[in-house]
């Protein structure tokens, strides 16, 4: 390993041990006509934290995550969705890299499906440790079957990087699928399978996902 991707190796046992303290806050609005199940409207979150001595933290750094997901009806029966998110994280001082638990991972039922949970990585050697840098790209079209049960066609992306001067230094991972939802109340009930595009050597061509809420 490189001496970058040495340093910013996962190591559990300091992390673990690792005080931190922070300040943060958040500023969401929220435009959709419903919370759980949206059909039109829009959606903005972002928030930023500092990490820092005076406040008691053992680690020195900024982190800052944004988003931004429409919702449009087109047609009697098909609606479509997107959402893009983006995340950012800075140490300074003497802190070389952000501590594994604040770092940002990507993967999963409500990321990129096709990709098991945070398995994203723009390199091997991160697998599994994270990154300072993530972006997640997701568009779907939801077709109305009958009554509460739609098709859903899906096309994601996105990956997760060492340091914001890694970004952009590999292409997003993709991945492209279908699946049914029932919807309910409280929130979609979930099928889905996910296709890897370009999958690397030794990983599966997919995987299949069960959960509840919307994916973003």
């Amino acid at each position: 390993l490189s001496d970058d991707v040495a340093d910013f190796a996962r190591d559990e046992r300091l992390d673990a041990n690792l005080r931190l303290g922070s300040v943060s806050g958040s500023y969401i609005r929220d435009r959709r006509d419903d919370p759980f199940l949206p059909n039109r409207g829009w959606i903005a979150r972002t928030d930023l934290g500092l990490w820092a001595g005076p406040l008691a933290s053992q680690a020195d750094f900024v982190r800052w995550t944004g988003q931004l997901a429409g919702y449009w009806p087109w047609g009697g029966r098909t609606h479509l969705a997107a959402s893009v998110r983006v995340g950012q994280a800075w140490p300074f001082g003497s802190t070389l890299s952000v501590p594994l638990s604040q770092r940002f991972f990507a993967g999963g039922v409500d990321s990129v499906r096709g990709y098991e949970r945070d398995s994203l990585a723009a390199t091997e050697e991160i697998e599994d440790a994270g990154g300072e840098s993530m972006v997640i790209v997701n568009l779907e079209a939801r077709y109305r079957l009958w009554n509460d049960i739609e098709l859903v066609v899906f096309r994601d992306a996105g990956n997760v990087w060492l340091t914001a001067s890694d970004i952009w230094s590999t292409g997003l991972r993709s991945s492209y699928g279908t699946g049914f939802r029932y919807r309910t109340s409280f929130g979609a009930l979930r099928v889905e399978y996910g296709r890897k595009i370009d999958p690397r050597e030794g990983e599966s061509s997919g995987e299949f996902f069960f959960s509840i809420g919307e994916p973003f």
